[in-house]
């Protein structure tokens, strides 16, 4: 009788911690994975069980706020990280009454972030996006005679870096420069008279 009550307490037991078990946030896709010093950018994170208030996790000090329409599903926050944090790759986590998320990676430097565009209406900026497959994007953008361009690519696939890459451009004449991100990063101009 002694063990038929022990088993069913630990089997009771162990059902209501099962059914009370609440899953952390997972965040699934992130628009712009880096942050201008000293300024807001606005990120839109997609993913579960954000929560109705859920926080970001920095390794530094960084002012933000929860914008309103956010939904257990999708957090669009407005971060602006203070200008004493040295530029670097950080990892952020998204805190919820859930749990925390498994970590994801974040840039942070002076550059303005945008997602990316067909067009770059200003330099400097740094453009961020995703691509899969053999999916090419392309952007481009107005450059005059003598101005220099550094243009960098930086990817990574399932947490490893696969690519980094740079180049220094310097217009002869007036061109635009289009750049296409693929697995095979790269570049062309086309110049205008």
């Amino acid at each position: 009788m002694f063990i038929q009550r022990t088993i069913l307490l630990i089997v009771s037991i162990l059902i209501l911690v099962l059914q009370t078990k609440a899953a952390e946030p997972l965040v699934r896709s992130i628009d712009i994975r880096g942050l201008q010093l000293g300024k807001t950018t606005t990120i839109t994170m997609d993913g579960d069980g954000f929560g109705k208030a859920p926080k970001l996790l920095l390794p530094f000090e960084a002012k933000q706020v929860l914008k309103t329409g956010s939904t257990d599903k999708k957090a669009v926050m407005e971060v602006q990280p203070s200008g004493e944090v040295a530029p670097g790759f950080y990892q952020g986590r998204i805190l919820s009454e859930k749990g925390v998320s498994l970590p994801f990676l974040l840039g942070v430097d002076q550059l303005p972030q945008k997602p990316f565009a067909s067009t770059i209406n200003e330099l400097p900026m740094a453009f961020h996006g995703t691509i899969s497959g053999s999916q090419i994007l392309e952007t481009k953008f107005e450059g005059t005679k003598g101005q220099q361009v550094m243009i960098e690519i930086e990817a990574q696939k399932n947490w490893f870096k696969i690519a980094t890459c740079s180049a220094p451009l310097q217009f002869k004449k007036a061109a635009t420069c289009m750049g296409l991100a693929s697995h095979q990063p790269s570049w062309g101009l086309q110049t205008r008279d």
